[in-house]
């Protein structure tokens, strides 16, 4: 499944996540790496995969992010909110932070999303972000394509 995602063969990485699901539906990993693979194909049933992934391991902080990032682009902008501000007082860095952009820009608050992510430049998610903006558009994806988030680490 790791192979697949880092070649980018995001239907049959999310194939075989699930399939490692239905032998142990325990392990966070899986529905993390699940909803990761399905949101990139722009699917928001992510979230049901990333929801449960931050049910098993509540501490997770980057399931947590996908989590919020993937809310906001499916238009769950309040629980995306929500969970971004309790992210934002165990973690204030630059990813929190650009969370709190995607979630801005999913509540059509384009000044405030580039307000935020425009210091973080030339990190590849704030670009993501601000070219969205540019375009008039909410970014499809919560992560850039350049980014390590979607490599699986067993295979960075």
């Amino acid at each position: 499944a790791a192979l697949a995602m880092r070649a980018g063969r995001y239907e049959e990485a999310a194939r075989e996540y699930a399939s490692l699901i239905e032998r142990r539906p325990e392990v966070a990993y899986y529905h993390n790496w699940l909803g990761l693979a399905t949101i990139v194909r722009g699917d928001c049933a992510a979230e049901q995969a990333l929801a449960k992934a931050v049910t098993l391991q509540k501490t997770w902080a980057e399931a947590h992010l996908a989590l919020a990032r993937t809310e906001a682009i499916c238009g769950h902008t309040d629980r995306a909110r929500q969970r971004t501000a309790v992210l934002l007082r165990a973690r204030d860095d630059a990813d929190t932070r650009l969370t709190l952009a995607f979630v801005e820009l999913s509540a059509n608050d384009r000044d405030v999303a580039t307000a935020l992510a425009t210091p973080f430049l030339p990190h590849p998610d704030a670009q993501l972000l601000l070219n969205a903006i540019s375009r008039g558009e909410k970014p499809a994806i919560p992560f850039a394509a350049t980014s390590n988030t979607w490599l699986p680490p067993e295979v960075r």
